[in-house]
């Protein structure tokens, strides 16, 4: 939509939709003045529009989306960062803490009596012009909102650069675990009180690295029980190793062997086509990497796994060009669908990955189109995870459940599962101000940070 005079007049001089994006070479940040642009755009553009004003400060795209219950926000910029969030009751005093985020999709939050104040989008940490603008983002911010900080939060993760970043900062660091954060970002997001009891939390994403002691080093796809001083782990989707370590969030097909020889090691004898193609893979290697679990680490990834199912339904990827690709293709494939089977809620007594795998491969095996492939496992999965939270919710006497993660702006995952909670009785908590990706990681780790900094936790 147009942000501003000049896009309203070229909107209405063309009479048609426009796709715009911002001034800047993929990962790295939108470039701040003419003489930069010229240099790093010029080469790769017809034309260049130049002005007169200087940029100061970058504040990148916003997007959204139309979600079960309205719009929501995916990434946090222009329009809406640094518009203040009213934190729940009891959290009125929250104040002078900043919360860096994650590594992807980060933005920043600071706590200001009371209020919640996320910095607009600042990417890709991995990207060290993305990680300049973040300590710019840190040395400003504050004076921004007249808020100087008096202490950090920060992912738990030793390799994030964002806690790098605060390690070397003289103020406190509270470390806040990936998936506490997520949930208690819903939380705030939906302005719940601190007295509220515990809700049940279903964390879904890519990867955030487990608390220690954990059965394995990542979370990706987790049940929880907690709220915004304490959180604890109930279930999960079974660990699966990730073969390569990164470079399996990378090439989709490496997930697909993972997840074929975990659950269905019988696959080889099935002639189906992604199937016989991956066996051109180097299928031996990596197995042999897997056994020796040299850079396989194991996970409990919902990315990965969506992953995988895109690699068998041959809409994924070799080698995905951005995050969420084979994913966002699987979604949009699930969305062509004819034939939609229904729900079909189990026991709940576990979250096996066997039966689903099963289901996938007799489909098409019986020449199921990819289309109703696609639908089946969005519908599977959601049946699966709403069973195991309705049984686990019965428990604890608990009927709240919030979502959160990146694999929750999956539209299609969103609405069947909150179909399936509500009709089970379940109050459901979304994101709707701030991502439920990384990108809303940052308002968690303030909230519970805070709390953890003034009582006086590590």
């Amino acid at each position: 939509l147009p942000a501003n005079p000049l896009q309203h007049l070229l909107l209405a001089a063309v009479a048609r939709p426009l796709v715009m994006t911002s001034g800047n070479v993929s990962g790295a940040p939108p470039c701040l003045g003419n003489d930069e642009a010229l240099a790093r755009l010029g080469p790769g553009v017809e034309a260049l529009l130049l002005h007169d004003r200087d940029i100061l400060y970058r504040v990148d795209d916003s997007l959204a989306q139309q979600g079960v219950r309205g719009p929501q926000l995916l990434r946090r910029g222009r329009g809406y960062a640094p518009a203040p969030l009213r934190l729940g009751p009891g959290l009125e005093q929250a104040d002078g803490l900043l919360a860096l985020g994650g590594d992807l999709k980060c933005a920043p939050c600071l706590l200001r009596e009371g209020q919640a104040f996320l910095a607009p989008h600042q990417g890709d940490l991995a990207h060290p012009e993305n990680l300049a603008q973040l300590r710019q983002t840190l040395e400003r911010f504050g004076a921004l909102l007249d808020c100087p900080p008096r202490a950090l939060a920060c992912d738990g993760h030793p390799g994030y650069h964002s806690r790098r970043l605060a390690l070397a900062s003289p103020l406190p660091v509270q470390a806040v675990p990936h998936h506490h954060a997520h949930l208690a970002a819903c939380l705030a997001d939906n302005g719940q009180p601190l007295s509220a009891p515990p809700v049940l939390g279903l964390i879904l994403d890519g990867s955030g690295m487990a608390p220690a002691g954990s059965a394995h080093p990542i979370w990706g796809g987790e049940i929880l029980y907690g709220d915004y001083r304490h959180c604890r782990r109930l279930d999960g989707l079974p660990a699966v190793a990730l073969p390569g370590g990164e470079q399996a969030a990378r090439e989709p097909w490496r997930n697909l062997l993972a997840q074929l020889d975990a659950w269905q090691p019988d696959w080889p004898r099935l002639a189906l086509p992604a199937l016989q193609a991956l066996l051109q893979r180097p299928v031996a290697p990596l197995r042999r990497l897997i056994a020796s679990g040299l850079n396989s680490p194991r996970a409990s990834s919902c990315g990965r796994l969506f992953d995988a199912v895109a690699a068998l339904l041959e809409v994924a990827p070799a080698r995905q060009g951005y995050e969420g690709q084979a994913a966002m293709a699987l979604e949009a494939l699930a969305g062509r669908a004819r034939e939609r089977v229904s729900a079909c809620f189990s026991a709940g007594d576990s979250l096996a990955l066997a039966p689903l795998w099963r289901q996938l491969l007799d489909a098409l095996t019986h020449q199921v189109p990819a289309a109703e492939v696609a639908w089946l496992f969005h519908r599977r999965l959601a049946d699966l995870l709403v069973a195991r939270l309705v049984r686990l919710g019965g428990e604890l006497d608990c009927h709240t459940v919030a979502m959160s993660g990146g694999c929750l702006q999956n539209r299609l995952l969103q609405a069947l599962l909150h179909q399936g909670l509500q009709e089970a009785g379940f109050e459901v908590l979304l994101h709707s101000r701030v991502p439920a990706s990384d990108g809303g990681l940052a308002l968690g780790q303030a909230v519970v940070g805070w709390l953890s900094w003034q009582e006086g936790g590590e």
